[in-house]
C-alpha cells in the first residue's frame, strides 16, 4: 500500500512538473513571438506603413499582454486618430513599468488632444524630470502653457527648449506667438524673422 501511494505521489509531482514545462515553453514561445511582431511593428513604422505596423502591434499585445514596448508602439500610432485609445495605451505601458520621459511626452500629447491640459502639464514635468535636457518635452510643455493663457511660463519652457535645440524653427515660431500675446513686439518679429531664416 505505501508503495502504491509512493509511486502515485511520484507519478503526481513528475505530471506537475510535466505540465509545467510545457508552460514554460508555451509561454517562452509566445513571448518571442511577441518580440517578433513588436519588432515587425517598428519596421513597418519606420517604413510609414501605419496600418501594417498598427497590426503588428496589436499581435504583440495579444501574444504577451505585459509587453509595455508593444502599448507604447500602439499608443504611438493611435494618437492621431484615436487619442483616447492612445492614452489608455500608455497608461497601461507606465502600469507596466515602461518609465520613460518619451512615454510621459506622448501621455501629455494624448491628454493635449483630449482637452485636459492640467494632466498632460503633469505628464510633460513627469517626462522633464525623467529626461531634463529633453528640447521636445519643453516645447510640447511650453504648448499646453500657452493653451492654458500662461505665457510667462510658457516663454520660459520655450527659452529651456531653444537651449538644448538652438537651429529649431518651430520653438522659435511659436516663441513669437507668445511675445506677441505678450505684448513684446519687437521679440515677436525678431523671433518670426529667425523661424523664416532656419526654414519655416
Amino acid at each position: 500500500m505505501q508503495d502504491e501511494n509512493k509511486w502515485f505521489i511520484n507519478g503526481c509531482l513528475l505530471m506537475g512538473l510535466l505540465s509545467l514545462c510545457v508552460a514554460w515553453l508555451w509561454l517562452g514561445e509566445r513571448g518571442r513571438l511577441a518580440r517578433q511582431h513588436l519588432e515587425l511593428g517598428k519596421v513597418f513604422q519606420r517604413a510609414g506603413s501605419r496600418e501594417q505596423a498598427l497590426q503588428s502591434f496589436e499581435s504583440a499585445v495579444r501574444f504577451h499582454p505585459r509587453l509595455a514596448e508593444a502599448h507604447y508602439g500602439r499608443a504611438r500610432l493611435l494618437l492621431r486618430d484615436e487619442p483616447v485609445a492612445a492614452e489608455a495605451a500608455v497608461t497601461r505601458a507606465l502600469e507596466l513599468g515602461l518609465e520613460r520621459g518619451a512615454v510621459y511626452r506622448l501621455r501629455g500629447d494624448a491628454r493635449v488632444r483630449l482637452e485636459r491640459l492640467e494632466e498632460a502639464l503633469s505628464d510633460y514635468g513627469r517626462a522633464l524630470e525623467l529626461d531634463p535636457k529633453d528640447a521636445l518635452g519643453y516645447e510640447k510643455r511650453g504648448g499646453a502653457l500657452f493653451l492654458l493663457d500662461r505665457p510667462g511660463a510658457a516663454l520660459a519652457d520655450y527659452n529651456q527648449a531653444l537651449r538644448y535645440s538652438p537651429h529649431n524653427a518651430d520653438l522659435y515660431h511659436n516663441r513669437s506667438l507668445v511675445h506677441r500675446r505678450m505684448g513684446n513686439r519687437q521679440a515677436a518679429i525678431r523671433d518670426a524673422r529667425i523661424a523664416r531664416e532656419l526654414g519655416l
